[in-house]
């Protein structure tokens, strides 16, 4: 969950813990004692650590965590001198995902000191709210995130509106016992079907299977033809997390019999495509930054000038300073362009100001015979003619 500073993320937290005070409470009432015990184990601490985060799954091999500035984490564990102890901790991120479903392991963990080893984990479930701020996030992600798995493991939601204002009653509101009863009958199935060692699978149709496969396959090509392998990389885990995610709500529907109909997959690959498009705008607006910084400079600014050149004049962004006559002849003015793409985060990663990188951008696209500097008569400044060889360059 990404939001500014102050916006109350951390109403996550606080939310899930009171939702579980009134369930442990509801189940006691009503009987559900071992359903009481269960949840007691299911919300997890916090993890300095990757060995810290399968020491819990050991003690408890389903329970979620949520983890506050994930920001400042992914800086220091995708770091290239990260300690031994932070590249586990990725590599657990990693190896965990794929780890939950039947007769699925985590392989344990050897120490020299045999009091300090895990055993085996059958079926790992661990479910993480990672709260930061966008701009923490984004300008620690790589593109070695990407490639290696880690940020298209993760579901997204980005915050974007204003400051929400207090809400003076959001510590009476009290769960309905409706919604009480519905999560204690799920978590008892839970725990029987569990208990015998058996599951329960998600039904789900083989047409809808190979029309999502389909669909993102044709994804992951349309994004790899223009160049784009991060976005593809995000495109490679798009069908298995929508089927978790509408799985996911069809078994809190019937957890008895789950299966996912159009609807639910509807809802669940919606979820799953406005992040990945939300994602891959960060990539092309500079937000997110690669491991070769001067590539991906000449990449966000060949975005935009292929989309200039491509576009209507009254779609383009700041009219106020576009110049039809201009547009029309695939000719774009320096400060134009700077007031449309910002390289402000890349600039940060290179330490020299975005001027700097502006410069040494379009010297490469001039190079690349992207662009060509012209003079414009009867106007002063800088101006450059955009080949349409731009939109295969980079």
């Amino acid at each position: 969950l990404l939001a500014d500073t102050g916006y109350g993320k951390g109403a996550v937290e606080n939310c899930i813990d009171r939702l579980v005070h009134y369930l442990i409470k509801y189940a006691k009432d009503k009987g559900y004692v071992v359903v009481a015990d269960q949840l007691k184990a299911h919300v997890g601490p916090t993890f300095a650590s990757g060995q810290g985060l399968i020491a819990q799954l050991a003690i408890s091999n389903c329970f979620s965590s949520t983890l506050d500035e994930f920001g400042l984490l992914l800086a220091k564990i995708s770091d290239t001198k990260a300690s031994g102890s932070d590249r586990a901790y990725y590599s657990n991120l990693l190896q965990l995902y794929n780890k939950s479903g039947y007769m699925q392991t985590f392989k344990g963990v050897k120490h020299s000191k045999k009091d300090n080893d895990i055993p085996e984990i059958m079926s790992p479930s661990v479910t993480l709210a990672l709260l930061s701020t966008a701009s923490s996030y984004y300008d620690v992600v790589k593109s070695s995130d990407f490639a290696n798995g880690l940020i298209p493991r993760i579901f997204t939601l980005e915050y974007i509106g204003n400051r929400p204002p207090l809400n003076l009653k959001a510590h009476s509101i009290i769960p309905s016992d409706q919604l009480l009863q519905k999560i204690c009958d799920y978590t008892s199935q839970c725990i029987s079907i569990s208990s015998i060692g058996r599951v329960t699978d998600v039904r789900i149709s083989d047409e809808m299977r190979l029309s999502l496969d389909k669909y993102v396959g044709d994804k992951i090509k349309e994004a790899n033809a223009n160049n784009q392998k991060a976005v593809a990389d995000l495109w490679s885990r798009a069908e298995m997390k929508a089927m978790k995610k509408a799985g996911l709500f069809a078994s809190c529907i019937n957890p008895w019999a789950p299966e996912v109909n159009h609807d639910l997959m509807k809802i669940a690959f919606g979820l799953i495509e406005n992040d990945i498009v939300r994602t891959a705008n960060h990539i092309t607006e500079g937000a997110i930054v690669g491991d070769d910084l001067e590539l991906k400079a000449c990449g966000i600014v060949a975005s935009f000038l292929s989309r200039y050149i491509q576009s209507d004049f009254k779609d383009l962004p700041n009219q106020k300073h576009a110049v039809e006559k201009l547009h029309f002849s695939k000719i774009i003015g320096w400060s134009y362009l700077q007031n449309c793409v910002s390289l402000i985060t890349i600039s940060k990663h290179i330490k020299s100001t975005p001027s700097v990188v502006f410069t040494k951008t379009m010297d490469n696209l001039i190079k690349g015979g992207g662009i060509a500097k012209v003079n414009v008569a009867g106007l002063e400044g800088s101006y450059y003619k955009i080949s349409d060889r731009i939109n295969n360059l980079y």
